[in-house]
């Protein structure tokens, strides 16, 4: 009886540390792979954002298909048009 205590008392500290081992192995895990699939860049104290505008005349078109493409055109961008 006395070794099946603690038997038991082992499996119990080993279950809950155990548990707590891999959640934070699977957090740091989670976060490394992020970064890795990712490449998130963050913004540091004193950068400047930076945003432009293009200002764009199209004809009327009433395809949207070609609506895509010609603001595609007109802007100088290229790929494909979903």
């Amino acid at each position: 009886m006395a070794g099946n205590r603690r038997w038991r008392n082992f499996l119990e500290k080993f279950h809950v540390y155990g548990g707590l081992f891999s959640v934070g192995f699977l957090i740091v895990f989670s976060i490394s792979a992020f970064y890795h699939q990712h490449h998130p860049k963050f913004p540091r104290p004193g950068d400047k954002t930076s945003s432009w505008e293009a200002s764009l005349t199209i004809p009327e078109i009433t395809d949207n298909h070609e609506f895509k493409l010609a603001v595609r055109d007109s802007l100088g961008l290229f790929g494909h048009v979903p």
